[in-house]
């Protein structure tokens, strides 16, 4: 993505993450895949309110990635500013998209949740090995300043899963090989 402002960084990796994830949705899973690329937020209203218009009675489900920048305080980045999340899932409920209702409308955000950086565990080579090592960048427990989700998900209407490439108030791992949480799933499809 390429972001309009100087301060906002190229997302490294992500082209490996979308090869990635044509090949899990459109070769494996025989998906119709659309990819949208350097959307300003209006572009991406527009793109998911046409879409919640589609008629989805052959389809099975509704599956929508998106990747980019986010921040601790819920929003995400589109190339001009940032937007609520929310935006996502509003067009798709029973009501406002009726062709889908009683499917699953799966939302994975690829994006950072925060500035706390999680290092990892090193996992001993038996699964029911505990972790003999667990590093912590900062200096304040990482405990101390996770929180719940502040987001009222009982208000989420039915059938939908938001999965998230991380928890509220940390950095989503991302390399120039991709994202953890794209990579992790696409290599799980393919077993």
């Amino acid at each position: 993505m390429d972001f309009k402002d100087s301060k906002t960084d190229h997302r490294k990796g992500s082209e490996q993450d979308i090869i990635s994830l044509r090949m899990t949705f459109e070769t494996n899973l025989k998906f119709e895949f659309h990819l949208h690329e350097n959307f300003t937020v209006q572009k991406i209203k527009d793109e998911l309110e046409n879409l919640s218009k589609r008629e989805f009675d052959d389809e099975a489900c509704l599956v929508i990635v998106l990747m980019t920048h986010g921040s601790n305080d819920g929003l995400v980045r589109a190339v001009d500013e940032n937007f609520d999340k929310s935006l996502l899932w509003e067009n798709f409920t029973d009501e406002r998209c009726p062709s889908l209702a009683g499917k699953p409308r799966l939302i994975f955000l690829q994006t950072c949740r925060g500035n706390i950086h999680n290092n990892g565990c090193e996992l001993g080579s038996n699964s029911n090995d505990p972790p003999s090592s667990c590093a912590n960048n900062d200096s304040d427990s990482n405990e101390s300043k996770f929180k719940l989700e502040k987001n009222n998900f009982a208000q989420l209407p039915i059938d939908f899963f938001v999965g998230y490439a991380t928890i509220e108030g940390f950095f989503s791992l991302r390399v120039w090989t991709g994202s953890f949480f794209v990579q992790v799933r696409h290599k799980s499809f393919l077993q």
